[in-house]
């Protein structure tokens, strides 16, 4: 049964939430992630049309897929060592989940090897859902109708899927 909106709940922004609620629900189901992890995203004042591509990581890497990631002990050595090999700069301590994950995912990209055990079984859990939520997010961008955002979603996406940073190119002479 279709739902009728008086012009005043329009205007105050309960049909839109509704909306959004909607797309991001199935969006959800779709991917097959938890609905709060692009809870920002619901109201579109939250989110700029400049949005940077280090902000979308940080966004997904926040997510509530990752709050069991740990920094275990024997882990950090190795974390240190990959520190200074990814190229983008990671400003939170290593002791930070988030950290973990930005460099995991950096250096799954750059396509560097790692010894441990435990850090190999970390990154292949961060891969998939690294690349799962990129592409909730895109999906997200694209119903919503922000082209640019979406741009910036799929090329993280590519970059995940391809193991390449989008400045690399497979035509270097």
């Amino acid at each position: 049964m279709a739902q009728h909106y008086s012009w005043r709940e329009i205007l105050q922004g309960a049909f839109f939430i509704s909306v959004a609620l909607d797309l991001s629900t199935s969006t959800a189901v779709h991917w097959n992630y938890c609905q709060e992890a692009f809870a920002e995203f619901l109201v579109p004042k939250s989110v700029m049309p400049g949005l940077l591509r280090q902000e979308s990581i940080k966004v997904v890497l926040s997510s509530e897929e990752f709050k069991y990631v740990t920094v275990r002990q024997d882990e950090k050595m190795e974390l240190a060592k990959l520190l200074d090999r990814v190229p983008i700069p990671v400003k939170k301590s290593l002791e930070e989940p988030s950290a973990k994950i930005n460099v995991l995912l950096q250096a799954y990209i750059s396509q560097l090897k790692l010894e441990g055990l435990s850090l190999m079984s970390d990154m292949v859990f961060i891969r998939q859902s690294v690349g799962r939520l990129l592409l909730a997010l895109f999906e997200i961008f694209l119903k919503r109708g922000w082209a640019r955002l979406a741009e910036k979603a799929l090329n993280l996406c590519k970059m995940v899927d391809k193991r390449m940073w989008s400045v690399q190119t497979p035509l270097k002479f």
